[in-house]
């Protein structure tokens, strides 16, 4: 093996170890927002949430736990902070269908309608429909 080989598998080592740190943070921070979930903790979930991002479930749970209590404001301004655009439209419809159980269809009408990807709008939309 050549000088550059080496140079070069030792660069993709420290760049795999460096993925799997990552994916081991990430791991537990979601674990951690799980756990604060389950214990009503909702503004310490909240700060995690948002602070680096979090996986789907984790942020989905933390929206319907949110939407539960009734504070659906909340709940909404918790999505608007999301950054990644696929895991806030699944928040978006998980947010939705929560505001129809809670006895708000008009407005999770217009949530949904709002919703800019017509893909993402006609789940919502659907979500919506199986609620009613």
């Amino acid at each position: 093996m050549s000088a550059g080989d080496r140079a070069r598998a030792r660069r993709l080592a420290f760049d795999a170890v460096h993925v799997i740190e990552v994916s081991a943070k990430t791991h537990a921070r979601d674990a951690a927002l799980k756990m604060l979930v389950a214990v009503g903790e909702l503004n310490h979930a909240e700060r995690l949430a948002v602070a680096d991002g979090s996986s789907l479930l984790s942020t989905n749970e933390l929206v319907k736990a949110v939407a539960a209590t009734g504070d659906l404001d909340r709940a909404e301004a918790i999505i608007r902070r999301i950054r990644d655009l696929y895991h806030a439209a699944r928040a978006w419809i998980e947010l939705v269908t929560a505001m129809a159980h809670a006895g708000d269809p008009d407005r999770a009408e217009s949530v949904a309608r709002a919703m800019t990807d017509p893909g993402d709008r006609s789940e919502a939309l659907a979500a919506l429909g199986r609620v009613s």
